[in-house]
């Protein structure tokens, strides 16, 4: 890179320090997209499996994912619960792909309250089928804790994300009290 006039020796452009920006910003979407991804697709293959009564792949009758799938908790209405999971998955998804990266703008602003509550319920979700598993149960799931893991890590993110977008904007959280 040629350097600029008057620029000193070892110093960068805005536009230097801007495309290191952006790759780090590409950076951190993809490995957040592939986190979605491990745990949509785990979340669709454990629900599928349990809409067909089957066993995944590496779990037998006896062994902590067949009692954990196989438990009370494992289904809601006869409906496998990692199926509820893969709405909220598709939405960080689109969410990552549409909000902006470096502040919520007014017209992202639904899109943004759509987004935390998702990440929100997400990781809440996971933390309380964990514990389900680790106090209830008493047995856990390789493929659950996966999918819980993977969710949790990409929810925090997007989270985190949205808070510092926030707080680049200059929104302050408000407080109301009587």
């Amino acid at each position: 890179m040629a350097k600029k006039k008057g620029q000193k020796k070892g110093s960068t452009t805005k536009a230097s320090v801007g495309r290191r920006a952006i790759r780090s910003w590409d950076i951190q979407r993809a490995v957040v997209m592939s986190l979605l991804t491990i745990a949509f697709l785990v979340a669709a293959y454990l629900g599928w499996n349990g809409l067909r009564s089957g066993l995944v792949a590496g779990c037998g009758p006896e062994s902590g994912c067949g009692d954990v799938l196989t438990s009370r908790w494992s289904s809601w209405f006869g409906i496998p619960v990692s199926l509820f999971a893969l709405p909220l998955y598709l939405l960080l998804v689109f969410s990552i792909l549409r909000l902006p990266e470096t502040k919520v703008e007014p017209r992202f602003r639904a899109l943004g309250f759509a987004t935390a509550t998702a990440s929100l319920l997400i990781i809440l979700a996971a933390l309380w089928f964990i514990g389900l598993q680790a106090l209830i149960i008493r047995r856990f799931c390789p493929w659950c804790l996966l999918a819980h893991s993977a969710g949790m890590l990409a929810s925090g993110w997007v989270l985190w994300r949205l808070l510092f977008s926030l707080e680049k904007v200059g929104y302050e959280i408000e407080t109301y009290s009587n």
